[in-house]
């Protein structure tokens, strides 16, 4: 068993704990970004937990194989999973062909529990003495036992804290976690929650706002783009994101410039705002520094020396 916790205080840093997922993070609220993360790695399942003190949007794809089982506490329950709202005290199921998309408020530890479709229905067979009934694709809010999420949780934490050198110790609490998952997979019911109001506009928009990243775009721009009105498109975002459609792009046109200035390719700032559509660089810098609580300049100082 591996076992690995650290602090970080950028986004990118954090992603790299992850190993090979597949996914990102984008930052969405302002200020230096900072969060603790924790996994652990058995032989039969991973453990994640992290909680920041940003909003954040967790981008992920799907591999085909592993399943992903996060109980839902109290502050999880203010955020938006697969574009859903999930009440505290369910668990959510993410089936193995479907990508991560979820948007964590300020403070909000998420742990998130990853296993394989094959180990998770072997497991179901051994201690339930049955096959799963249910599938496992799709995205799914499980309405399990009230006693279910305080296990998990508790479980999960032990899984986490187990040493890398008790390899017996880590192995049972491997299992512990295992059992639990069975368990919350037999309570069902399984509700496949409807999508947030408004989901499919918000989709929509964000395909043609990340198509436009090198340059700013106005909310009629949008508007014309998608075929909605200013105020259902301005609540869709507010609902999902808590910033407008408008405010969202130019985020994501920052998270683009942060992510130049850190290649090597980059020389200077204004050459990685300017393909950015940021032109007025006295004012790009400043809301540069507020959202990411740092000057670009740091950012591009940072980067690793080529060798």
């Amino acid at each position: 068993m591996t076992r690995h916790r650290e602090s970080f205080h950028d986004l990118d840093a954090m992603t790299r704990l992850f190993g090979r997922w597949n996914g990102s993070f984008l930052q969405l609220s302002r200020g230096q970004f900072a969060a603790e993360a924790g996994v652990a790695q058995g032989r039969k399942l991973r453990c994640f937990q992290v909680q920041a003190n940003q909003h954040v949007r967790t981008l992920g794809g799907a591999d085909g194989t592993t399943c992903t089982l996060i109980p839902v506490t109290g502050p999880l329950g203010e955020c938006c999973w697969q574009q859903r709202r999930v009440a505290a005290g369910e668990v959510i199921l993410r089936g193995c062909d479907i990508p991560y998309d979820a948007s964590i408020e300020p403070d909000a530890k998420v742990t998130a529990l990853l296993v394989s479709e094959h180990r998770l229905r072997e497991a179901h067979q051994s201690l339930m003495g049955r096959e799963i009934a249910r599938r496992l694709s799709g995205w799914h809010s499980l309405q399990v036992a009230p006693v279910r999420v305080p296990r998990l949780l508790t479980r999960a934490g032990e899984f986490l804290a187990a040493s890398a050198s008790t390899t017996v110790g880590a192995a049972v609490c491997e299992d512990a976690c295992l059992r639990e998952l069975v368990a919350c997979i037999a309570d069902g019911p399984a509700e496949i929650r409807p999508l947030a109001s408004r989901a499919a506009l918000v989709k929509t928009a964000l395909e043609f706002l990340h198509s436009t990243l090198n340059r700013p775009v106005s909310s009629l721009e949008i508007c014309q783009a998608v075929r909605a009105n200013d105020r259902t498109l301005r609540l869709a975002f507010q609902e999902r994101f808590d910033v407008g459609p408008v405010a969202y792009q130019r985020i994501l046109r920052m998270h683009a410039v942060r992510r130049a200035l850190k290649s090597r390719e980059m020389r200077s700032v204004r050459e990685a705002a300017m393909i950015f559509g940021f032109t007025r660089l006295g004012s790009f810098a400043a809301e540069y520094r507020i959202h990411f609580g740092e000057r670009p300049s740091e950012t591009l100082g940072s980067r690793p020396s080529g060798g």
